[in-house]
């Protein structure tokens, strides 16, 4: 009786805090999916499109060699391209993330340019579960496309990817150092960008303050 009776008081404490019972082993969210962006349409922006699709791939590729060792499968950290624009709505995202169990993160976004030379892309960042103390998704970040950006993991969409790896190695309850290595790497590219150009627009600033409490979380647990 005695253990059946704290069978079910561990079950009611499962049910009510669903984060405790999180395996020390879970499997590892490793996918960034990309679904095609608004604004291409045959020519120049399907080139440009092409680029920025490259460029991510190579950013994915360099963060590779920069994760530590014990971030399990670590080398499994890829890219999803889906050829098509993703009809589902901003909630619908939200519901089909917590159905998809290797999804780190999921781009849509806009492709464009102002003079028919330069184009930019604004990538939505949806985190799902990840994106703890950033208050909503997406968050907006823009990436200009050019020859610079291959292998540069110095960057905004390395900032969020960095940000997502470290709630991904809370969630699966890893090394502390883990989750504070993955923070400052997110940190530390903040302020590069925000050398290089002055300020941090709007959802950097978000960023920025989740990075910032996620850190304040982590140095109280210790």
């Amino acid at each position: 009786m005695r253990h059946a009776h704290l069978f079910t008081v561990l079950l009611s404490v499962a049910l009510l805090n669903p984060t405790w019972v999180v395996p020390l082993h879970a499997a590892a969210k490793n996918e960034v999916v990309i679904y095609q962006y608004d604004g291409v349409a045959e020519g120049e922006t399907k080139a440009k499109f092409g680029m920025f699709r490259g460029i991510l791939k190579n950013k994915l590729k360099r963060l590779q060699r920069e994760l530590p060792e014990q971030f399990d499968h670590s080398e499994a950290l890829r890219p999803k391209f889906q050829d098509r624009p993703t009809s589902m709505s901003s909630q619908n995202i939200e519901v089909w993330m917590k159905n998809q169990a290797s999804v780190l993160c999921l781009l849509t976004g806009t492709i464009f340019s102002d003079d028919g030379q330069n184009y930019l892309v604004i990538s939505n960042f949806y985190l799902g579960e990840l994106k703890e103390h950033i208050p909503d998704d997406p968050l907006m970040i823009p990436l200009a496309i050019n020859l610079n950006e291959f292998g540069n993991i110095q960057d905004s969409h390395s900032v969020v990817i960095f940000y997502a790896l470290a709630m991904e190695a809370k969630r699966r309850n890893l090394d502390k150092h883990l989750i504070a290595h993955f923070l400052a790497m997110a940190k530390n590219n903040l302020a590069d960008i925000e050398g290089r150009s002055d300020a941090l627009y709007a959802d950097l600033k978000v960023l920025q303050a989740a990075i910032k409490k996620a850190e304040q979380e982590l140095r109280r647990e210790e």
